[in-house]
């Protein structure tokens, strides 16, 4: 996943890393599509609440295993 600055001026707290919260909902997510994440393994650097949102998004697009 490449990350990429939150395009939007006035929305910089995108650019923060990404919460707990954002993590809990891709580890489980993604293991309902059947990948396994750790939430306190390794995550890329920077890692986002933009690059989060954009991944939650993506594996909502995942059918279901």
């Amino acid at each position: 996943m490449e990350h990429e600055k939150f395009p939007v001026e006035g929305f910089e707290f995108m650019n923060e890393p990404a919460t707990d919260e954002q993590k809990n909902i891709i580890v489980e997510s993604a293991k309902r599509k059947g990948h396994f994440l750790e939430k306190n393994g390794v995550w890329p650097e920077p890692f986002t609440r933009w690059d989060a949102y954009q991944m939650i998004k993506a594996l909502e697009e995942l059918p279901d295993v």
